[in-house]
């Protein structure tokens, strides 16, 4: 019992927190790319517990830091299809790559912490490239649905 416990701590505040970091840090390279500056990276919900200035990207670090992420950017003019499916993607293909690496990890040790992070990155990724709506935020697959449905019908 005290094992599940653990690892599932572990999991909440520790691995939870640094994928969900992972995956907003996607959204921000897209950005950077896109030259869609300013760049804010959102980690948590609640008062902000501190924030960290590197050059035009802001990170802000919430007191429930475990409990989810957003990215915000701002472009000039209307950007290509091609640029919002890159920045939509960016953050679930960071997760899956991630996942991949603790995969090969997991898969040459006994020790299961790799497999939780194989796991936890997978689900994060894969879950975002499912298009839906919740609570009226977008899924990065929403969002890549929307645009690509918006450039069929005009």
């Amino acid at each position: 019992m005290n094992g599940l416990f653990i690892d599932i701590c572990y999991l909440l505040f520790f691995i939870g927190p640094i994928s969900i970091f992972i995956h907003e840090s996607g959204h921000a390279a897209g950005a950077i790319i896109e030259k869609a500056y300013p760049i804010t990276v959102h980690i948590g919900k609640g008062k902000r517990f501190f924030r960290l200035h590197i050059k035009r990207v802001n990170i802000i670090v919430y007191r429930w830091y475990f409990l989810g992420g957003a990215t915000d950017f701002s472009r000039a003019v209307p950007c290509s299809i091609k640029k919002m499916i890159l920045t939509s993607l960016a953050g679930p293909l960071c997760n899956l790559i991630v996942a991949a690496f603790f995969l090969m990890i997991s898969l040459k040790t006994t020790d299961e912490q790799y497999l939780l992070w194989c796991l936890f990155n997978t689900w994060l990724g894969l879950s975002n490239i499912i298009p839906y709506k919740w609570r009226g935020n977008p899924s990065d697959g929403y969002l890549v649905w929307h645009a690509v449905r918006c450039r069929d019908n005009g």
